[in-house]
């Protein structure tokens, strides 16, 4: 590196090359390895590798990303790339660009990140190990082995002359074992650097196959998957999760393995009665709603395998799924778990709500009905919004929702659908008001009784309006049935007649001193016809 330059000012440049270099990835993968785009990151990439190498560059390749003297160039919050999580894994524990790296070198690097194994026996070794980079070194090791513990003084004292037993036993005899070097790494007390201070190393060996074929061995079968959690967790620190299980999980889900993501997860339900802190935290972690966000694509195509197995790691504590559930899509993955959680009794309206927003009618009606169910103040909340949908039956759902379960926030949300297009949603409307018992209710029944456009409406609903607004005692309703037979009906109109006849059963229904008083001021007036004069002594004679 530049000796005249500040560590500060070359740990930023460091950086800032691999921001650049994560840009080309994502390009790549974007426009499928060409474009002007990619031509001009790989410009951008191969000036910022030639202002900060200086001879060589080498950094460390950790379980939580580069880091270069002693330094993570990834903070602790931040996610680590799946590459250099997977080149871990892969067994690579050193990366060193040395001067003269050509754009060339820089394409062909970024090709090999984003490629696809054409088979379980490729890995980001054998393709580096192929692509023969005449400015880039690495060191790869095989740290995860079968077998007994190696016989060397710092692996016994690192291991304090233990066995890896209890929680890691699989019952056949076999223990998987970590060599020094990564026991050194898991009881670092500096955990977040998690870097060996032995310098190894810069070149590869020349026959990689039988290490590669090895790392493939490790986890073959659930048992393998077990005992490395078992290890992580014994190993790990208690405050916080593994990040070797961590990074075993999201590589589990990078390479799309759903038989190794279930048994993992199951192999932790099994652990978790024996596995104390540590497994709580780490099964806090693999239930977080970012890597539940990252599971669901897998679990949509294998949802009768893997929906069980969260369900288990949930236990009784299901209520994290729900993030889950909320990132599948409709169909059966999303039924599977739906039901599961519904049957736990969870509060499924953030579910519900997001399906509000989906284009199936069908799908839409189904979350109002659900979030009815839930009865908090939040379902209805969302339901109040759907009552200005403008499909018909989101509409009617919506109102059959509120209907006996009346909220103040859907007042005047009611009150428009009191004038919905649509009869049979008026109807609805009406009844959720009618029993509210909130006085402030009657004030919207009336507004909309007093519209001239209302006597246009069927006998019916006028009927229903009328015995509506008589089931609040109010001084109002009282003064608009007294007002309605006041009216003067000279040409003696049936639907006058009709109207006042209404009236006079509504002011008997109210049963007040106010009514009562109303009723027998209305018997008196001599303009009244006939017929609504004997109903008028006809109700009087009811209530006496």
């Amino acid at each position: 590196m530049h000796e005249d330059v500040p560590d500060r000012a070359v740990q930023e440049s460091i950086v800032g090359l691999f921001i650049a270099f994560d840009k080309l990835l994502r390009a790549i993968r974007l426009y499928e390895g060409s474009g002007p785009l990619v031509d001009r990151l790989v410009d951008d990439v191969h000036t910022r590798a030639a202002d900060v190498i200086d001879d060589e560059l080498t950094l460390r390749v950790t379980p939580v990303g580069l880091v270069y003297n002693q330094k993570p160039l990834i903070h602790a919050d931040e996610k680590v790339p799946p590459y250099l999580f997977e080149l871990f894994c892969a067994g690579v524990r050193e990366l060193t660009l040395l001067e003269g790296i050509d754009p060339a070198q820089i394409r062909a690097l970024a090709e090999v990140f984003t490629a696809e194994f054409e088979s379980d026996e490729e890995d980001y070794v054998t393709l580096l190990w192929k692509a023969d980079f005449k400015h880039l070194r690495y060191f790869a090791t095989d740290t995860l082995e079968e077998g007994d513990f190696v016989d060397d003084e710092m692996h016994q004292e690192l291991a304090q002359g233990t066995q890896v037993r209890g929680l890691g036993g699989s019952g056949d005899g076999d223990e998987v074992v970590l060599s020094s070097d990564d026991l050194r790494i898991l009881r670092n007390n500096d955990s977040l650097l998690w870097v060996r201070d032995a310098r190894t190393p810069m070149t590869a060996p020349e026959r990689l196959d039988d290490a590669i074929a090895s790392v493939r061995k490790s986890f073959e079968t659930p048992a393998d998957h077990r005992r490395f959690l078992a290890m992580t967790i014994r190993f790990g620190e208690t405050d916080q999760a593994s990040p070797l299980a961590l990074g075993h999980y999201d590589a589990l889900l990078l390479s799309r393995d759903p038989e190794g993501l279930a048994a993992t997860l199951s192999g932790l339900s099994e652990l978790m009665p024996r596995a104390g802190t540590p497994g709580k935290v780490l099964r806090s972690a693999l239930l977080s709603p970012k890597r539940l966000a990252q599971a669901a694509p897998l679990v949509e195509r294998h949802p009768m395998l893997l929906v069980p197995v969260f369900a288990a790691l949930a236990g009784d504590e299901l209520a994290p799924l729900v993030e889950l559930l909320n990132h599948l899509r409709p169909g059966d993955p999303q039924a599977r778990l739906q039901a599961i959680l519904e049957a736990g009794g969870v509060d499924l309206s953030s579910f519900y709500t997001r399906r509000l927003e989906s284009e199936d009618v069908e799908d839409v009606v189904g979350a109002i009905e659900a979030l009815g169910r839930t009865g908090s103040p939040e379902a209805y909340a969302e339901i109040t919004k759907a009552l200005g949908h403008t499909l018909t039956p989101v509409r009617a759902a919506a109102l059959q929702a509120l209907v006996g379960n009346y909220v103040d926030s859907a007042r005047m949300a009611l009150g428009r659908a009191l004038r919905d297009p649509v009869r049979e949603n008026r109807f609805l409307a009406l009844e959720v008001l009618k029993t509210s018992g909130e006085t402030r209710a009657a004030g919207l029944i009336l507004g909309t009784m007093q519209e001239s456009s209302f006597r246009g409406r069927d006998d019916e609903e006028q009927d229903a309006f009328f015995d509506a607004l008589a089931a609040f005692e109010d001084p109002r309703t009282v003064g608009f049935f007294a007002k309605v037979l006041e009216t003067n009906n000279i040409t003696r109109s049936e639907a006058v007649e009709q109207r006042q006849i209404r009236a006079a059963k509504a002011l008997a229904a109210i049963k007040t001193e106010a009514s009562k008083e109303a009723l027998r001021k209305s018997s008196r007036r001599w303009l009244l016809s006939t017929r609504v004069r004997d109903a008028v002594d006809s109700v009087s004679r009811n209530m006496a």
